[in-house]
């Protein structure tokens, strides 16, 4: 039987004084960030007003299901038993394009979980993202570190941070950026398939002070893991699932009361990372800020909302931009053009590497 960490909520039944907490646990915590808590007062996990309102805690997340299955689980068995939602955030902001979300989760045993939700399908969430090529912090970045204090300061045993995919991200920079009593408390700081910082982030004390704490999971073939990677140490997580689907965590492979671990990345993940480095090193923040604000620009004209449908009309949308570039005034097109050379070949060049 292939095993998951749905198998491993359902079927693992140790505290946490027996088993300490694992890459199992962060993963599924940092997981529970995608759920939309109706929240008011701190309430167990499995209290009713979360567990009778399913429909709405799971809106809009991909595979719901299996997403319910997990939580039932993590409710109904002893590992978890005894879990509180402590404090909750989810702040929606066009203007700041920033797009937020974060749980605070109080454990059986006192510690403290800290899960930070990564991009949702919102033309919002994935501009903030793209912001992170050339700005640190974004909003959620600083959001992440505000929310953390907050938490911190509502418990007092030790604590982790996680998060998937941005949340991850979002996960290390709240985790570096803490302030020395809290981080003096900071044991893990889990980063599920989340993408990196620009280049200069790694090199700041800030990032020093927590890197040996920093637990970096990716599937074999990362993409968005991979993105603007410093050199970060990463633990290859084994998918039974195709290329951009590995980035869901419920396809990855579980042995007991760990992960299936490879040693080496697939072909696609070098790829993206690859191309995603060279990106970074041939255009310059300014550079990268026209291209990515141009683009922005051409699909909010277009009426887009949605990150996915943005997705199903791909050669229109690229259509779109192309004319966008070709009509723009004559300060930015030679930087739009170059821009877009430049990506066009690190796709090109890094397919015959």
């Amino acid at each position: 039987m292939r095993e998951s960490i749905l198998n491993y909520a359902q079927n693992e039944e140790r505290s946490f004084s027996s088993l300490p907490f694992n890459a199992l646990d962060g993963t599924i915590l940092s997981w529970l960030s995608y759920l939309h808590f109706p929240f008011e007062k701190p309430v167990l996990l499995s209290d009713q007003s979360i567990a009778g309102s399913m429909d709405t805690v799971c809106a809009d997340l991909f595979g719901p299901e299996k997403t319910r299955k997990l939580y039932s689980a993590l409710c109904s068995g002893r590992r978890f038993s005894g879990t509180q939602l402590i404090l909750y955030s989810d702040i929606m902001d066009d203007e700041l394009q920033m797009q937020f979300s974060a749980s605070a989760f109080l454990l059986p045993d006192g510690d403290l979980f800290v899960s930070y939700r990564g991009t949702d399908n919102s033309l919002t969430g994935w501009k903030e993202d793209c912001n992170m090529a050339f700005e640190c912090p974004v909003p959620s970045q600083s959001a992440a570190v505000s929310f953390l204090k907050k938490a911190a300061a509502a418990a007092s045993g030790r604590i982790y941070t996680g998060g998937h995919s941005k949340g991850g991200n979002l996960a290390v920079y709240a985790a570096a950026l803490a302030d020395a009593k809290t981080k003096k408390r900071l044991v893990s700081a889990y980063s599920i398939d989340g993408p990196g910082f620009p280049e200069e982030f790694y090199s700041t004390q800030s990032y020093a002070s927590v890197r040996e704490r920093i637990v970096k999971l990716v599937p074999q073939s990362s993409c968005v893991g991979m993105l603007m990677n410093g050199n970060e140490k990463v633990r290859i997580v084994r998918s039974d699932s195709l290329l951009f689907l590995q980035h869901y965590p419920l396809s990855w492979r579980v042995d007991g009361d760990d992960f299936v671990y490879l040693d080496e990345l697939s072909a696609q993940a070098v790829y993206f990372s690859n191309v995603s480095r060279d990106i970074m090193s041939r255009l310059t923040k300014q550079q990268r800020f026209i291209f990515i604000e141009t683009v922005y620009e051409t699909l909010s004209a277009m009426g887009f909302h949605k990150a996915f449908d943005v997705v199903l009309l791909l050669p229109v949308v690229l259509a779109a931009v192309n004319r966008k570039i070709r009509t723009s005034s004559k300060e930015d097109r030679p930087v739009l053009e170059h821009a877009a050379d430049v990506i066009s070949r690190a796709l090109k060049e890094n397919l015959s590497r």
